[in-house]
């Protein structure tokens, strides 16, 4: 374990704590189970942003993304009344196809990711915005609802109490993709690739990588993982909505930056960002318990994540100068 995630065990550890002493009910089960739940979409989408971020790229475009798997799910439930397996399987495509076009504007058309994943950010909300007419979607059957329902709980459809007395499903699957994601990247070759494409994407072309393909497909994992966010996210608002989504790369990207990944690539971890993405969600929680306005909240929230990053940017120079202490 690198010294720099240091910094997301310190913020989890101190905010778990502050949490605890500030509220009594932070550490209820049902209370905790609810942080994993709301945790799970942007922790989903901070998965798939963690293995972009390792070739050195960034996606602007997962908000977006998400709002497209949204209404398109929406959509085919609602007006194509398909059933749900194949409505599954149409938004994971079109995710990947979403994907796809960026990691094909990175590599063929040579554009930076920031500009081809803003450009693509524009044209999925526009999509999404153009397939509901701009307008909500409604009348979700009752069936895709449960999804947000609870493992060993009573599932219902759009209750406030489905998670109770069991885990919630939506928990399951984030914590089903960290895995995949982790056994992926730690014991694949295709993993490796992507952390030496981030690490020195000169040598590993040297080296027989071919580090177009392996930026392809980081990017279409990355488009495929959102879409999964965003039937995840369709499950628990039960609407269908093109405004869904916004800010989300955000949350995603603060998740991978507090997980220790680094944004010039090559370094980071998945399980990492999980606990990133639980950070965040904790945070949001214990300031929404103890009732503090929205406008504090996004203050405090904003403050605790700058200082721990700036923990992890002192770890980083204390780790230089032991190494070169030693050597």
């Amino acid at each position: 374990m690198r010294l720099r995630h240091f910094q997301c065990l310190f913020a989890l550890g101190a905010v778990i704590i502050g949490a605890s002493i500030a509220s009594p009910h932070f550490c209820t089960r049902d209370n905790l189970y609810d942080v994993l739940r709301f945790a799970s979409v942007t922790g989903v989408i901070a998965v798939g942003m963690t293995m972009v971020i390792l070739t050195a790229g960034i996606d602007l475009s997962v908000g977006s993304g998400l709002a497209l798997a949204n209404v398109l799910a929406a959509g085919l439930l609602v007006w194509g009344e398909l059933p749900i397996p194949a409505v599954f399987a149409i938004c994971l495509g079109a995710g990947a196809v979403v994907g796809l076009v960026n990691g094909l504007l990175v590599t063929r058309g040579r554009l930076q990711p920031f500009v081809a994943t803003l450009a693509i950010m524009l044209v999925a909300r526009g999509i999404a915005q153009w397939y509901s007419h701009n307008n909500p979607i409604t009348g979700l059957p009752e069936a895709f609802a449960r999804l947000n329902g609870a493992v060993g709980g009573t599932p219902q459809a759009a209750s406030p109490d489905a998670f109770a007395g069991g885990f919630p499903v939506l928990g399951l699957v984030f914590v089903a993709v960290v895995i995949a994601a982790w056994l992926l990247l730690t014991r694949t070759t295709f993993g490796r690739n992507v952390y030496a494409v981030g690490g020195n994407e000169e040598a590993a072309r040297l080296s027989g990588v071919r580090v177009g393909l392996v930026k392809t497909a980081v990017y279409v994992l990355c488009g495929g993982i959102t879409a999964l966010a965003g039937l995840m996210h369709t499950a628990k608002i039960n609407v269908g909505h093109p405004a869904e989504g916004m800010g989300f790369e955000l949350d995603a990207i603060a998740a991978v930056v507090l997980g220790g990944t680094d944004l010039m690539g090559g370094r980071g971890n998945v399980l990492w960002t999980f606990a990133g993405a639980l950070t965040l969600q904790v945070i949001t929680n214990i300031l929404l318990l103890m009732n503090c306005p929205p406008a504090i909240a996004r203050v405090i929230k904003g403050a605790i994540i700058v200082a721990a990053i700036l923990l992890g940017r002192l770890i980083d120079v204390l780790e230089a100068r032991f190494s070169r202490a030693r050597s």
